[in-house]
C-alpha cells in the first residue's frame, strides 16, 4: 500500500530472495494485536524498531516495554549519519581490534549506515525528519538512571472513569494494583486464593465508591481496622484474623519504608496524555527500560504500566484509526 509504513522489500516465498518491490503497511492494520516471531538473532527487535520509526514519521506515538534492554536502541538516532555523531556510540575496544582509531572506526560505521539506508531507496532527509519531528524518552521505573517515573504515585480512583460506565475497568485496576503490591511484598497475589488480596481489594473499592482519598497510611490503617465488618457473608476477623492483618501491615510497611521503594513513587507521573507527546505536539517513543530490575520488580512495573495504559485507553472516544502503538519486546514469560 503506497504511502503506508515502509518496512523494506518483499521476499519471494519460494526462493527467499529479496525482490525490488517495496512493502508498505497500513498503520490502521495495527489496531488489532500482532506478533513478530523469529529465531534468536534473526532481527525481530531490529524489524520492530523500523516499524516504530515509521510510525513516528506518520505522527503516531509508541509505548515500548523493554525488559531485557534491547529495544532501547530506538534512542540511537542520527540526523546526518556523520562520523562525529557515531563517535558518541562506538566501542573503542572494537575500534582497537580492527586497528582503527575511534574516529576512523566511527567514520567507517557512518559510511556503512549511509550506504545501507540509500540502498533501500531511503534518504538522509527522511532520517533528519525523524529526529526533528519526534522524540525518544527512556523511563526507568524503580531507578533514577534514566528518567524516573512514578508507577504507583496514586492509590486513588482514576479521574475520568465512573462506576456506572467503567465498573469492570475499575475492578480490574484494583485487582492489578493489589497484585503488584503483594508481589513486591513477596505475598500470595492470586485474587481468588489470597485472603490478603481480597481484603485490600475490598478496602480500595470501599474508598473509591465513596470518593474517599486513600494513601499508603490510610491503606495500612484500614488493613489493621477495616471500615466494614464483613467480607461476603463472613465476619472480617474470621475471614482474616487480626494477627494475620498485622503481619500483612508489617510486610507492606517493610516495602513502603524501603529506600528503594521511593524510586517507585517519585519521578514524573505515569500519565500517558503527557507522555506520548512533546509540549510542541511531536509524537514520542516512550521506552520503559526494565533490564535493571529483578523478576518480581519487572512484573510489578509491567502490571502497573499496562493497567495505566488500559485506563487511559478507556478514557478516549472510539476511533478506527491507530492512536498509539504498544510494543512489548521479548513478551515471552509475560503474555
Amino acid at each position: 500500500m503506497s504511502g503506508g509504513l515502509y518496512l523494506g522489500r518483499l521476499v519471494d516465498p519460494v526462493s527467499l530472495k529479496e525482490l525490488e518491490e517495496p512493502y508498505f503497511l497500513d498503520p490502521d492494520d495495527l489496531t488489532t494485536h500482532g506478533i513478530v516471531i523469529g529465531m534468536t538473532g534473526s532481527g525481530k527487535t531490529g524489524a520492530a524498531i523500523v516499524l516504530i520509526e515509521e510510525l513516528l514519521l506518520h505522527g503516531v506515538p509508541v509505548i515500548v516495554i523493554d525488559p531485557k534492554g534491547d529495544a532501547v536502541n530506538i534512542a540511537l538516532r542520527s540526523s546526518r549519519y556523520s562520523p562525529e555523531e557515531f563517535t558518541k556510540w562506538i566501542d573503542p575496544v572494537q575500534a582497537k581490534r580492527e586497528g582503527l582509531t575511534p574516529e576512523e572506526y566511527a567514520a567507517k560505521l557512518a559510511e556503512v549506515w549511509r550506504k545501507g539506508i540509500e540502498s533501500y531507496g531511503q534518504s538522509l532527509d527522511k532520517a533528519r525528519e525523524l529526529v526533528e519531528n519526534s522524540e525518544v524518552i527512556i523511563l526507568t521505573p524503580g531507578s533514577d538512571a534514566g528518567i524516573p517515573v512514578s508507577v504507583l504515585y496514586d492509590l486513588n480512583m482514576p479521574e475520568g472513569l465512573n462506576w456506572k460506565e467503567h465498573g469492570d475497568v475499575l475492578l480490574e485496576k484494583i485487582k492489578n494494583i493489589v497484585s503488584a503490591l503483594l508481589q513486591l511484598a513477596g505475598r500470595e497475589a492470586d485474587p481468588l486464593k489470597s485472603n490478603e488480596h481480597i481484603l485490600i481489594s475490598h478496602i480500595l473499592e470501599y474508598c473509591w465508591r465513596r470518593g474517599e482519598l486513600v494513601d499508603f497510611n490510610r491503606l495500612l490503617a484500614y488493613i489493621l481496622d477495616p471500615p466494614f465488618t464483613r467480607i461476603g457473608v463472613i465476619d472480617v476477623d474470621l475471614f482474616i484474623p487480626e494477627k494475620n492483618r498485622r503481619d500483612l501491615v508489617v510486610a507492606l510497611n517493610r516495602v513502603i519504608a524501603s529506600p528503594t521503594f521511593r524510586n517507585w513513587i517519585t519521578g514524573i507521573p505515569l500519565d500517558f496524555d503527557s507522555l506520548l507527546w512533546t509540549p510542541e505536539g511531536k509524537p514520542r517513543a516512550v521506552v520503559f527500560y526494565l533490564a535493571h530490575l529483578d523478576e518480581l520488580q519487572r512484573m510489578f512495573a509491567v502490571t502497573l504500566i499496562l493497567q495505566n495504559l488500559y485506563g487511559w485507553m478507556f478514557r478516549k472516544t472510539g476511533s478506527s484509526r491507530l492512536r498509539a502503538l504498544l510494543y512489548f519486546d521479548e513478551v515471552y514469560g509475560y503474555i
